[in-house]
């Protein structure tokens, strides 16, 4: 199943399977060539992926490939 979750990490679709959460996906159409908005996405993430205890998560973009481990949590673009 999948949301759409609004709060702390408003915007964020979470993936649920049996009603607990397996992933989390942010959708950023923002140009991530801009460091300081790359870093807002990231930073926004991890909260989200702290908060459900998730190891990974995505952030969706018509510019970026690429993955990396960022304070113990794996981040997918």
């Amino acid at each position: 199943m999948i949301s759409f979750v609004f709060g702390c990490w408003a915007g964020y679709f979470v993936i649920t399977e049996l009603g607990k959460p397996v992933d989390a996906i942010q959708v950023c159409y923002a140009d991530l060539q801009d460091e300081a908005t790359k870093t807002r996405e990231i930073e926004a993430l991890l909260e989200c992926l702290e908060e459900l205890n998730l190891p990974s998560g995505k952030i969706l973009t018509l510019s970026i490939e690429d993955h990396f481990s960022l304070k113990g949590r794996m981040i997918h673009f």
